[in-house]
């Protein structure tokens, strides 16, 4: 179980900083979002984010697999992410109902960020097949 646990976190962050990666090429490559600093503090960002993403989403598939009535793990991770990235959302538009000032809605944005939650959990997913057959294998 220990085994487990720490191939899933393992997959967890390992996706998450290809997975901050990913996000930041599909960004740069449709601007969809303007960077607030160069690319250095950005790539920075978006691994560092991207490994805790990862390893959030990794930890609530570890925690929440049983529960999910799929047998496939790329789709269970695919719901898990892209569930944590619509919470996400509405947490941001309860901020925007108390500051509107400060958080604006804005659809490209919430589409690419749909789509990439979902592309997380797919990459995830294929790391979490590896590391669960290789626990089984040890």
């Amino acid at each position: 179980m220990e085994r487990y646990l720490r191939n899933s976190v393992a997959a967890g962050a390992i996706s998450g900083i290809i997975w901050g990666w990913l996000a930041l090429a599909v960004n740069s490559f449709t601007g969809v979002f303007p960077l607030e600093a160069g690319f250095l503090r950005a790539i920075a960002s978006f691994t560092i984010g991207g490994a805790v993403f990862g390893v959030a989403s990794a930890g609530f598939l570890f925690a929440a697999s049983p529960f999910i009535p799929f047998r496939s793990v790329v789709l269970k991770a695919i719901i898990v992410s892209t569930s944590i990235w619509i919470a996400l959302r509405a947490g941001g538009a309860a901020l925007s109902g108390m500051e509107p000032m400060r958080y604006h809605f804005t659809a490209p944005e919430a589409v690419q960020g749909l789509i990439l939650s979902a592309l997380l959990g797919a990459i995830i997913g294929v790391f979490w097949k590896k590391g669960l057959k290789e626990s089984v294998e040890a």
